[in-house]
């Protein structure tokens, strides 16, 4: 189910070459070379599969290195992204 999916505590660890996500019995696992793109909205990371399928990181959790370390792991890679300035 969706729902229940969504509401797991869910730990995120960015390295240079990939993203995982993990959960209760979930984890997930991606190259930055296989994802379709990154928006970075006020409040939140947009990890883009497809053009119509995300995951989704709340930028509430990082610190100030934390973000722009992942601003700079996104460039570094040369995913297609949409990323703030602040």
């Amino acid at each position: 189910e969706t729902n229940k999916m969504i509401s797991l505590n869910t730990v995120t660890e960015f390295t240079m070459q990939k993203f995982s996500d993990t959960a209760e019995s979930v984890y997930a696992e991606v190259d930055w070379k296989n994802l379709y793109s990154v928006e970075e909205l006020k409040s939140w990371f947009l990890f883009y599969q497809s053009a119509t399928s995300f995951g989704f990181c709340p930028k509430r959790v990082f610190s100030i290195e934390q973000l722009l370390e992942l601003r700079n792991i996104i460039s570094v890679n040369k995913v297609k992204s949409k990323l703030r300035n602040d």
